[in-house]
């Protein structure tokens, strides 16, 4: 009886045949359809197009066409998700073998704030009655700043205190002139001043005549070059106050609020001073506790429930029994990133929404005047 030999070549051939096969079916099914009674849909470029970059309020647009390689008129219907988009036509029917011409436009919006557009394309297509693409715009910063929030803790009344301010140009190399960059303040008691003729650094700071209190300001990096302009705000949060200091000083909550809890410490700058009985006055959905901790920091929980709406601007905390309130001030963050998310600078105390309900690690080596 005779055998057959199924080495290697005998399987790539094999192999070949069947792959062979597969596309020969795939190409005679392709010509049946668009030589058959019913509408055949395609479009003549990628799913996905990128505008480009453009500056705010102008219209970056595309061409595409919409083809019927069938033999009975295309229906279609042209929908987007953001009411920044021009289309002409939305609407038509496309003879057999025919193409149609559809111009899109995507109108941009402030600086930092990018589009990415959707297009539906319905038709009477049996095969593909549906067809998706979408459209990205860019409207990019002309500069970024680090930190995002100058968050200056608790400040003693009566004291200065600084935080440095990086600023960085995104304007391009090749424009002829230098940009002009610029600070202002929005606060008598609070300063900001270039380090350096290159404008990448500013100093910040707050003057020992602010006012006691939750203090709240903000400070504006403006950039121009021709007539090309832009302004980043940066919030400006301390506390002044007396004997007290607090950590976190800034709890910065996500933009889409969820429950979960974060761990605040608050003890006495003064190593004699007991601080005794505590108060606060906290939004609906908020719950401040104290839990035990030995020695002079006093350890609290704050809990936000997950029907809480306000966003107070600080929690504060007060000792009737001293005379001696302190605050920690509350910032938020986009989860999309970019210009509004929270980055610390080295230093600060500020850190994120905690829904793990564990203390922070760094939290519970914070020494307190030699305490260990």
């Amino acid at each position: 009886m005779a055998t057959v030999a199924c080495g290697p070549q005998f399987r790539w051939r094999v192999a070949i045949g069947i792959l062979g096969f597969v596309g020969l079916a795939a190409l005679v099914w392709e010509r049946v359809r668009q030589f058959s009674p019913s509408p055949s849909v395609s479009l003549t470029s990628s799913l996905t197009t990128h505008l480009g970059e453009g500056r705010p309020n102008e219209s970056l647009a595309t061409d595409f066409w919409i083809v019927n390689s069938g033999l009975s008129e295309l229906v279609f219907k042209i929908g987007a998700s953001c009411g920044c988009t021009e289309l002409r036509p939305r609407r038509g029917v496309v003879a057999p073998g025919a193409r149609i011409s559809i111009h899109a436009a995507v109108r941009l919006g402030q600086r930092g704030a990018d589009r990415s557009v959707r297009l539906s394309i319905e038709t009477n297509d049996p095969i593909r009655p549906t067809i998706e693409r979408v459209l990205v715009a860019s409207c990019p910063r002309l500069l970024s700043v680090a930190p995002s929030i100058l968050s200056f803790g608790s400040v003693l009344q009566g004291e200065s205190a600084s935080l440095l301010l990086r600023i960085q140009s995104h304007v391009s190399t090749s424009v002829a002139s230098s940009p002009r960059i610029l600070l202002r303040s929005h606060s008598p008691f609070v300063s900001a001043a270039f380090q350096g003729d290159d404008h990448s650094e500013a100093l910040v700071v707050v003057s020992p005549d602010a006012p006691s209190g939750h203090f709240l300001s903000h400070v504006d990096v403006s950039i121009s070059i021709g007539d090309l302009n832009d302004t980043v705000t940066v919030p400006v949060t301390v506390d002044i106050g007396g004997n007290l200091l607090i950590v976190p000083r800034t709890l910065v909550l996500p933009e889409m609020l969820s429950q979960g809890s974060q761990h605040i410490f608050v003890w006495p700058v003064d190593p004699i001073l007991s601080l005794g009985e505590w108060d606060a006055s906290l939004p609906d959905g908020y719950t401040l506790v104290e839990l035990p901790l030995a020695g002079r920091r006093r350890h609290f929980l704050l809990s936000i429930a997950a029907n809480a709406r306000e966003r107070p601007d600080a929690i504060t905390i007060r000792f009737p029994q001293v005379g001696e309130s302190v605050a920690m001030a509350i910032a938020t963050t986009s989860a999309r990133g970019g210009e509004d998310s929270h980055r610390d600078s080295p230093g600060e105390s500020t850190m994120p929404y905690d829904q793990s309900m564990s203390i922070p690690a760094p939290l519970l080596s914070v020494p307190v005047n030699g305490e260990k």
